[in-house]
């Protein structure tokens, strides 16, 4: 599908399974190493601890080459949170497609390649203008025209929030959960 135009994305899970290797030595899941699926030039690594880190960030301008939807993307800035179990490093000619903020440290993330991106950045479509950007990219890509307005996504998450509370307070006694 890849090598056929189509675009993909992965994040956390989905950026490592879309790199050469991953490995487990001190088996930390179920120990041994697995061929990744080739798409990004990256491998990772297992670890025990696991990342747990809020974040912000920007996507990163992409060489000529692997310019493809993450083109569209640059200069966008993100915000969200990293939780994933091992480090990620890609060759030394591979593209980042992120900076994160750690604090006061920048650090790349990701990997991009033409038609591939991969970051441990989990909500990197939270921000309207990345959503919109990449929604307008696929819609040109395939010839067609979006319509309306893209939603808020603070607005979108809260009335999920209503719903879930909805279905709660239907599905339990909740006179006796007050009392």
């Amino acid at each position: 599908a890849q090598k056929a135009g189509t675009a993909i994305f992965g994040v956390c899970g989905g950026y490592q399974m879309l790199g050469m290797e991953i490995s487990d030595p001190d088996g930390v899941e179920e120990g041994g190493v697995i061929r990744g699926m080739g798409l990004l030039d990256t491998s990772t690594v297992f670890e025990a601890e696991k990342a747990r880190t809020r974040v912000s960030g920007v996507i990163l301008p992409v060489k000529a080459e692997a310019d493809g939807l993450a083109g569209a993307l640059s200069g966008c800035a993100l915000e969200g949170y990293e939780i994933h179990m091992g480090e990620t490093v890609r060759d030394a000619d591979a593209q980042p497609f992120v900076t994160l903020k750690h604090g006061e440290r920048e650090v790349p993330d990701g990997c991009v390649t033409e038609n591939a991106c991969g970051t441990y950045l989990h909500g990197v479509f939270d921000a309207p203008e990345a959503a919109q950007r990449l929604a307008q990219a696929l819609a040109d890509r395939k010839g067609v025209t979006l319509e309306g307005a893209a939603e808020d996504p603070a607005v979108y998450r809260e009335r999920q929030y209503d719903l879930l509370a909805a279905t709660v307070r239907r599905s339990l006694d909740m006179q006796r959960i007050y009392d």
